[in-house]
Order: structure tokens, then C-alpha cells, then sequence
């Protein structure tokens, strides 16, 4: 040959071939060399091929077949000491197994079963369609694997390796990245090792097992197993409908469509975790435990298991002009209704941006079937109005005037800052205040309570509020005001109605209960007794 890439083909005979400084291709052919078992095939061309690394990537091509009891090993070595390239892809079946030497390799196997040895360099492996055994040795290598049951062997130290197959497959110990290809819905899954797994265009299963792992889907509607919080999932946009399956906490990446929290088991696990989404329109499913459900910006599924669920929601405000201004929930929430499936609360949150402010009517947001709580406690003074279902509910205000109706079922009210009104409806129901629900100013601190029954097991906790039930008539004065018809507790949360007696400059706080007497529901007929009648029989709690 010349200084160019050369192509050098001696044909039949026994020939020399000799290469010059480009990226040569030498064709060799096979030949048989002895009978019966002990029968090999021999090489009777020589090839020539200088030393150094200006002398190009030079392959040696072999063609031929031959019927071998056992393998016949070929090495670059000797006069192939210099050659980069062994590929015998064009000897049908021959038995044949190749190493390489300490240059990068590639060696390219055929039909059979090979055996390939990469020695020191970063070689390529592809044993071809047989089931073949590919070792690289040290070097960062590659292997091409297009079978099953092909086998890849590294040993620890031997550099950053990759597989890229064309079938499903898992690597092998010592192996770090695995790379699918084709368009085949195939799928791949890694070690115990800080894995890269990168899919194709198909629709791929990626597992990096474990490790911390980074998973590429790629084209196609990939599903990603995640058992490590901080495994990467990488998708590019338009790239499919992906799932994340985890079963550890975890937050959707960008351009990822759907999470659903598992424990690695088939139905799903009880693990407490909790999944979190992107930007986009999610599909967000819990699993039996109790999970945290959050679906980020956008218009969400989210939809729970058997555990005690909470679901984030963002608040979503429609209409043209502050008076048609109203909120709604932008996600959606699927409970079901079957037995052990928990007690589940919504939390309502605020989009960025949005201006509530600006709303001059209160929306109504009324549970939806088989959810026990509502907690509008973090979208400040939005105008906001609670209303529960059948089961028993815990509805929590916000900081603006709220009104919270129960409904049926034995309910908790906490209508939190501002003026409020509570209706338990049916039902034992408790009214319950924080210390911080109340404004220094009695004007934003009055709540008043519509249906109060006694009859009906009704409490009020006050335990956060009232806090030395020794001496209780320095923090609550009680009275009916006949002209309303309703019973009002005044409240000093300092405790400063000394000896007993009210004083409208200590009253901070108060409650009223519409259309009752509490002294003749009671049947007792001084405040003393009334407070005792109210703590002794749990209708009224204290710290």
C-alpha cells in the first residue's frame, strides 16, 4: 500500500500484504489446517504493518468458514502486533475466539459462540449474533451486545466501561454505563454501581438498581424504577409520556409526565414517601402508606392510597372582574372509598403571580367524596368559605373571614385568623382555637358559632388558648346577652380578668353562640357553675 487508506485483498494464494501510513484493511482468508478434532483453521497471508501511531487504524478482515470441533483463538500479536482491528463477521459459524493487545481493539465476532479478550486498551467487543463471552481487561471498553445471553466480564479497576445492546439486558458487576439502541421496545437495568443508563427511541424499562443513577429515556414512553433519592432521570421535551416508578421520595424532573410511589414490591408498598411534580400536567399515585402528594405547577392528577394522605392543591382564580373573581382547586383528587383507605387532607396553596387580593366576594371549596380534611391554612386572607361532606371532617380556616359548615359527621373547625363563623351540622363537633388565631384587636378576633349543641356532644377547645385552669376566671368571662339571644365567651389569653372580674380592656378575643343558652341548656345558673359544668363534662376544653 501507499500512504492513503488502503484496501489490500491477496485473493487465493499465499500472500504478503503490506500496509503504508493511512487506515488500512487487509482481507485474509481462512484456511483449514489439520482433520477431525484437532482440526484448526491457520492464516497463510502475512501482513505487514509498521509501528507507531502515525501508521492509521488498520483492520484485518477474515473470510472463509470452517467446520471446528473446538474454537480456534486468534490474537493480534506477531506480525498483528501493530493491527487495531480484528473482525471475522464474515466466517459464518467457524468456531473462533479473539484477543486483542494492549492498543484500543475492536474485535468483531461472527455467527458462533465467541470468546473475546480485550487486553489493556479501550477496545470495542461485538461478538456478533452468537452468545458470546466478552471480557475487556483494563481500558475503557465497550461491548456490543445483541443477545441475551451474551456474558460481559470487568473486574474492578478496569476503567469506566459501557454496554451498548440492541435487547434487553442487565449489566454485570464493574460495568458502568449501558446504552440501549435500536427503535425495539427493550429495556435496560444496572448494578449496584453509580450507573448511566441511556434508552433508545422505543418504550424503555430503566432500572439503575443501586447506586446513585442517571437514567436517559430518550424518544418513546419510558418508565423509570427509582430507589435512591438522588438518582437523575433525563428527558428532553416531546420525548413521550414517561413514569417515574420510586420507591423513595421523590420530585419529577423536567419534561417527566407522571410518578407513581411504589416499595419495589408488586402491589405497590406501604412505604411513608412522598412524590412530587414539575411544570407539567402530572399524574401523581401514592401507594398504601401515608404519602405526600404535590403536584406542582400545572393541572395535576393526584390520586392516593390506603394511608393518610395529603394532597397540595394549588388555587386556581377564574373571572374577568374582581366582583366575578373566583377560586378553584387547578388539581385533581382521586380517594378511594373502600375500608383502611385512611384520612386524607387537602392543603391548599396559592399560585405565584395570581392576585387574590383583588376578589370581592368569598369562594366556596367543598370536600370532595372519601377526603376527611380541608386546610386553607396557607393561602392567607383569600376569601375563602370551607364546607365538609359526610365523614368527619377537619376544615381549617385561613386569615380572612371564613365560614366552615361540617356538615354530617363528628368535625373539627378551626377557622384561624379573622372573624369566622362555624357550623358543625350533625354531629359531635369541636370548635377549636390556636393562640395565634387571635388579632390584638377584638374587632378581627371574634368568631361566632351557629349551631352550638350540647345535646349533641359539641366542644370548644381552648386548650392552646387558656392555659392555668386553676385559676380560669382570670381568662373567660361568660354571659347571655338576651338582646341577641346568644351566649358570648369574652377571652383574656393573658389571663388579666383578675379576680374574676371583666374588663373590656383585657378581653382580646371572642366567641359567640348564636340562638343559645348555654346556663339553660346546662340547666345550672351562675358563670361558676357553668364553666365547672362545661370542663367536668369535656364541652369545653382547657390547657
Amino acid at each position: 500500500g501507499n500512504d492513503a487508506n488502503n484496501i489490500l485483498d491477496g485473493g487465493a494464494g499465499v500472500d504478503i500484504l503490506i500496509g503504508g501510513l493511512g487506515d488500512d484493511n487487509y482481507i485474509l482468508d481462512l484456511k483449514l489446517s489439520g482433520t477431525g478434532p484437532s482440526a484448526t483453521v491457520v492464516i497463510d497471508d502475512t501482513v505487514t504493518e509498521l509501528n507507531g501511531t502515525s501508521n492509521g487504524i488498520d483492520t484485518v478482515k477474515l473470510r472463509g468458514t470452517a467446520n471446528l470441533a473446538t474454537a480456534t483463538t486468534l490474537t493480534l500479536d506477531n506480525e498483528w502486533a501493530n493491527i487495531e482491528i480484528l473482525d471475522v463477521s464474515a466466517t459464518g459459524s467457524t468456531k473462533l475466539n479473539l484477543t486483542g493487545n494492549d492498543l484500543g481493539n475492536t474485535l468483531i465476532g461472527n455467527a458462533a459462540v465467541n470468546t473475546l479478550t480485550g487486553g489493556t486498551g479501550n477496545d470495542i467487543l461485538n461478538g456478533g449474533v452468537g452468545a458470546d463471552n466478552m471480557t475487556g481487561g483494563d481500558g475503557d471498553d465497550i461491548y456490543i451486545v445483541d443477545n441475551i445471553a451474551d456474558q460481559v466480564i470487568e473486574n474492578d479497576g478496569e476503567g469506566t466501561d459501557e454496554v451498548r445492546a440492541s435487547v434487553s439486558y442487565t449489566l454485570s458487576n464493574n460495568l458502568e454505563k449501558l446504552t440501549l439502541t435500536g427503535t425495539a421496545a427493550i429495556n435496560g437495568i444496572g448494578n449496584g454501581d453509580a450507573n448511566i443508563i441511556t434508552g433508545n427511541t422505543g418504550n424503555n424499562i430503566l432500572d439503575g438498581k443501586g447506586g446513585i443513577d442517571t437514567l436517559i429515556g430518550g424518544k418513546g414512553n419510558d418508565t423509570y424504577i427509582i430507589d435512591d433519592e438522588d438518582d437523575i432521570v433525563t428527558e428532553l421535551a416531546n420525548e413521550g409520556i414517561d413514569l417515574v416508578k420510586a420507591s423513595v421520595s421523590y420530585t419529577l424532573s423536567d419534561n417527566v409526565e407522571n410518578l407513581t410511589l411504589t416499595d419495589g414490591s408488586a402491589n405497590g408498598g406501604n412505604a411513608a414517601i412522598n412524590g412530587t411534580g414539575n411544570a407539567l400536567n402530572n399524574i401523581i399515585t401514592g401507594n398504601a402508606g401515608h404519602n405526600i402528594l404535590d403536584g406542582g405547577a400545572g393541572v395535576d392528577k393526584l390520586i392516593g392510597g390506603n394511608g393518610d394522605d395529603t394532597y397540595i392543591v394549588d388555587l386556581t382564580r377564574t373571572g374577568t372582574a374582581p366582583a366575578n373573581y373566583k377560586v378553584s382547586l387547578q388539581d385533581t383528587i382521586t380517594e378511594t372509598a373502600v375500608a383502611g383507605s385512611g384520612t386524607d387532607t387537602v392543603q391548599l396553596r396559592l399560585l405565584s403571580g395570581t392576585d387574590y387580593a383583588a376578589m370581592n366576594n368569598a369562594t366556596t371549596l367543598t370536600l370532595g367524596a372519601n377526603l376527611e380534611n380541608l386546610d386553607a391554612s396557607a393561602t392567607g386572607t383569600t376569601k375563602l368559605n370551607l364546607t365538609g361532606n359526610a365523614l368527619a371532617n377537619t376544615l381549617t380556616g385561613n386569615d380572612a373571614n371564613n365560614i366552615l359548615d361540617g356538615g354530617a359527621g363528628n368535625d373539627i373547625l378551626i377557622g384561624g385568623k379573622g372573624n369566622d363563623t362555624l357550623k358543625g351540622g350533625l354531629g359531635a363537633d369541636v370548635f377549636k382555637w390556636n393562640a395565634d388565631d387571635f388579632d390584638t384587636s377584638l374587632s378581627n378576633s371574634t368568631d361566632t358559632i351557629a349551631d352550638f349543641s350540647i345535646s349533641q356532644g359539641d366542644q370548644l377547645d381552648l386548650r392552646d388558648l387558656l392555659i392555668d385552669e386553676s385559676n380560669i376566671e382570670n381568662y373567660i368571662d361568660i354571659f347571655f346577652d338576651s338582646v341577641s339571644g346568644a351566649t358570648q365567651i369574652r377571652i383574656s389569653s393573658s389571663g388579666t380578668f383578675t379576680g374574676g372580674t371583666y374588663n373590656p380592656s383585657e378581653e382580646d378575643a371572642r366567641i359567640v353562640l348564636s340562638n343559645t343558652n348555654l346556663f339553660t341548656a346546662t340547666g345550672q345558673g351562675s358563670e361558676a357553675q357553668l364553666i365547672g359544668y362545661l370542663t367536668d363534662n369535656s364541652h369545653m376544653l382547657i390547657g
